[in-house]
């Protein structure tokens, strides 16, 4: 029997033991809520958007994995370059866009790095250890998140005060390829309330192995690249009357990492990372009708990586500073509706320094803001809609708007039917406008989004289902051109499938997701399957089983179905099938008293051999075990 057939066998057996057991316990809804659809809690019973939530209590049972190994377990993403060492450099797609299609944030302001060859935040900069859930956009969300939403949002939530005076959390873990992490935790509320913190703290050493990896019958040992990390987060509140809320915040991350100089080319290249963001939150309250708020979030992106340590000859340094501010009311009218109406507004600038030339921040700077607002309608009769727009102003390209539709219906608490219509866009990047290969007059990319789907719960509340149909289409998509400068040309159109389940059986727990995705890229002559590295099917399962009060186990199972590689050689670029995999893990965790608690996290226990970039390594069968205190 073969991987392929193990997975869909063991899918079919957990959704035959979802379908049979009996009704027992924690009940499942569709009333969890969430910010990030509307930028204030809303049930997701009363939106059409489809979100999902990685909770702390999910957190909690994933302790071995950094936050791209949770993201690339979620219906819908896939991350390249996830199973690579530590600190490997991946790049995320959600429902098979390209990164520059989704929106990262932290706290609900956006951040990526305005250095880059494209709109791009990297997942090492951030630990789980700091981090309280995760909510996961999908669609086409620019009225709302601005430039870049176009396949959607993932917004991180990170660690606030306590309901203690003190509460203190720590964690130390180890594990395959030396790798090592350390945690400390300090948050509480003192005051009666007037002023709470969190100060978090991570160090993570990994001595890694060799990301590059030799050609067949090559008997060369390749150098290991190995990773260290610092990372800090800080948040405050203080809340000088009782409608008042001011929220401080600073997170701090640098990393250190070796990395290959290509595929199947060992190399002694040394790079270093470093992620600053600070900033002030406001909000106040309107009584119990709504809120304004308002923040502003300063973030700097300083990279170097050398290519030839000890010369100074293969030398780069990049520098990006990205300013976010942005203030928006939103208010209940009455039992019906609701409304949200806000400004935003961004400036970015960016310093380069290579071997091929120099980018100054003077002349690499632009900016842009923006009004939006919705209304948000919802009947007793289970009828919901949201309507709303977007006006954006670009100090370069001029102006641009964008729109969303999404009327919903909730029958019965149980069962909601959606559609989303949308449109979105991405602003261009300054290396596409001031690069040597750049071009000041680009216009911003253009996308119009279609949704529809059904979620509803089953069996007395103890299966959910979801399933959700989408297209994508983005004009004016930023390619080179024949001078070879970036243009508006190229028209990307994606298209897929979603379906997810989950079943609470007493004290088995399980998750399962199915997603399909294809696309194609037109350019001026042809029209070819573009998502390199994507499979066209994926899928997941998650058994969790609550054995006795302090002991929990877990069984996950990743499924990558066939994928296309662009490989370059013979000095031309040509496509090469990668084979479909499994990996399949498992977790453990014990908890002594409601201060300690062991856990052992076990990945690819069958030691799956599998590629996701050519010419590159992946993880063996790998493992990370450690303790949590908590006081």
């Amino acid at each position: 029997m073969n991987k392929k057939k193990v997975l869909l066998s063991c899918l079919t057996a957990g959704m035959l033991v979802a379908g049979t057991a009996a009704a027992q316990e924690k009940a499942l809804t569709l009333d969890q809520v969430v910010i990030t659809a509307t930028k204030f809690d809303k049930k997701s019973s009363e939106t059409g958007k489809v979100v999902r939530v990685i909770t702390r209590e999910d957190l909690d049972k994933l302790r071995g994995r950094n936050l791209a190994e949770i993201l690339n377990d979620q219906a819908g993403i896939v991350i390249n370059n996830v199973y690579g060492p530590q600190g490997s450099n991946m790049s995320y797609h959600l429902r098979g866009a390209a990164p520059k299609y989704t929106t990262i944030q932290i706290d609900g302001i956006p951040v990526a790095d305005p250095s880059g060859i494209t709109t791009f935040f990297d997942l090492n900069s951030l630990s789980p250890d700091q981090i309280e859930r995760i909510e996961i956009l999908r669609g086409a969300n620019s009225t709302l998140h601005g430039s870049g939403a176009v396949a959607g949002v993932i917004n991180i939530i990170t660690k606030k005060g306590g309901n203690k005076p003190v509460s203190v959390n720590g964690l130390l873990s180890g594990g395959s390829y030396d790798t090592y992490r350390g945690n400390a935790n300090l948050s509480g509320t003192l005051s009666g309330g007037l002023f709470d913190y969190n100060v978090g703290y991570t160090y993570l050493d990994s001595k890694g192995f060799s990301s590059a990896k030799p050609q067949t019958g090559d008997t060369v040992v390749f150098d290991k690249d190995g990773f260290e990390q610092h990372a800090v987060n800080l948040n405050f509140a203080i809340r000088p009357a009782a409608q008042l809320s001011i929220k401080p915040f600073l997170r701090y991350s640098k990393n250190e990492y070796d990395y290959d100089a290509r595929a199947f080319t060992d190399g002694p290249n040394i790079g270093e990372n470093r992620f600053l963001q600070t900033g002030l939150g406001l909000v106040k309250y309107l009584g119990d009708r709504g809120q304004w708020v308002a923040s502003y979030s300063y973030a700097n992106f300083d990279r170097r990586t050398d290519d030839a340590p000890g010369t100074g000859t293969a030398l780069s340094y990049f520098d990006g500073v990205q300013h976010n501010a942005e203030t928006y009311v939103n208010y209940r009218l009455s039992s019906s509706f609701h409304f949200i109406a806000g400004a935003d507004f961004n400036e970015l600038h960016s310093d380069a320094i290579t071997p091929y030339g120099k980018i100054s921040a003077d002349s690499a700077n632009m900016n842009y803001g923006s009004l939006f607002g919705s209304v948000f309608f919802s009947s007793p009769s289970g009828f919901n809609v949201e309507a709303g727009g977007r006006f954006n102003h670009h100090s370069l390209y001029g102006s641009n708007g964008t729109y969303t539709l999404n009327p919903s219906y909730l029958i019965a608490s149980r069962h909601k039917v959606f559609v989303n219509l949308a449109s979105a866009f991405r602003v261009p990047v300054l290396d596409e406008l001031y690069a040597s290969y750049g071009n000041p007059h680009l216009e911003p990319e253009l996308s119009q989004s279609y949704e529809a789907g059904y979620e509803g719960v089953f069996a007395g509340e103890q299966l959910k289902v979801a399933l959700t149909a989408f297209k994508r289409d983005v004009e004016d998509v930023i390619t080179f051109g024949p001078d070879f400068r970036y243009i508006n040309f190229d028209k990307q159109n994606d298209y897929g499938l979603e379906a997810e389940a989950e079943a609470v059986l007493g004290d088995l727990n399980l998750k399962a997701f199915y997603a399909f995705t294809d696309g194609e890229l037109t350019t001026a002559d042809t029209t070819y399957s573009n998502l390199y590295k994507r499979p066209r099917h994926s899928a997941g399962l998650r058994l969790g089983y609550q054995v006795r009060p302090d002991l929990y186990l877990s069984l996950n199972s990743r499924y990558m179905g066939e994928r296309t590689d662009l490989v370059f050689t013979s000095g031309a670029n040509e496509d090469k099938t990668l084979d479909p995999f499994v990996l399949l893990d498992f977790y453990a965790q014990y908890q002594f008293n409601k201060h300690f608690r062991l856990f052992a996290d076990l990945k690819n226990i069958t030691d799956a051999d599998y590629v996701e970039s050519t010419g590159y390594h992946t993880r063996g069968m790998n493992f990370t075990a450690g303790l949590s205190v908590s006081f």
